[in-house]
């Protein structure tokens, strides 16, 4: 049987300190007290092969220190074709479900709530992300994932943030609003990137934070000045993109070889 930890605390307990990695490095699925703040002053690591649920319900972590707050990992390092792919990682790590949390910092536009590296299959739903450093980030190897629902609100640099060490297949963001955030989507000198699919989201950016209104983007796709890496099939369909009058421009596209980005569609 799968082991559950959910939390046990006196009712009038409403806000306290706790380590939470010991609780994720026993397994299985975690979830929260209700309406309570959580204060970590270390990242927490998400191991996808012990943990497959981990459920906020609703409650408030707070961040102490510029850290990332949960960093969720998976063995993932090279393509996932189903030849190939070790039956450990499709049986144990798939389907990892992240939902109904709210991830704050102590001070305003410090730390990361999220960070995935090495992922399969990890599914993100009704997260709230505000006022931090950065929403989402992605590192590694990452395939097949799905965030949906989400709120990633008033990001000092970026909401979502594919670092220039990523590597990802098969994404697909759907009824999210990211907004406020230096660059609300930035594809930073990726390696790699196929297949990722935006629809029903309302992406922004506003003079929050001041770097905003004058080097502010919707999206950023900077392919860096080498000729590594591609980016295919990257679509935005059905989204609003809006920048209330604050940038020059809503969408760049960057680098010394655009042409390796195929396939890519705006609507």
């Amino acid at each position: 049987m799968v082991p559950s930890l959910s939390f046990c605390l006196p009712v009038k307990i409403t806000s306290f300190y706790q380590d939470l990695q010991t609780h994720f490095d026993k397994g299985g699925s975690v979830v929260l007290p209700p309406s309570v703040k959580v204060h970590i002053n270390s990242s927490v690591t998400i191991d996808t092969s012990k943990v497959k649920r981990f459920d906020g319900n609703n409650s408030a972590v707070v961040v102490h220190g510029d850290i990332t707050a949960f960093s969720v990992t998976g063995t993932v390092s090279t393509g996932t074709d189903p030849d190939a792919l070790p039956d450990s990682i499709l049986k144990i790590q798939a389907l990892t479900c992240i939902e109904n949390v709210r991830v704050f910092s102590d001070v305003e536009g410090e730390g990361t709530a999220f960070s995935f590296s090495g992922v399969f299959k990890t599914n993100v739903s009704n997260v709230l992300a505000g006022k931090m450093k950065v929403g989402f980030s992605f590192q590694n190897y990452c395939r097949d994932m799905i965030i949906s629902d989400c709120q990633i609100y008033a990001m000092e640099l970026y909401g979502l943030w594919f670092t220039n060490t990523v590597n990802f297949h098969q994404l697909n963001v759907v009824g999210c609003n990211i907004c406020f955030a230096k660059y609300s989507v930035f594809y930073d000198g990726c390696k790699q990137i196929a297949n990722h699919q935006y629809s029903g989201n309302d992406i922004e950016i506003v003079s929050y934070p001041d770097s905003a209104v004058t080097y502010g983007r919707c999206i950023k796709m900077d392919l860096g000045e080498t000729e590594s890496g591609l980016f295919s099939e990257i679509a935005f369909t059905g989204n609003t993109i809006q920048g209330h009058g604050f940038s020059d421009a809503l969408v760049e596209l960057k680098g010394s070889e655009l042409r390796r980005i195929l396939y890519f569609t705006f609507i």
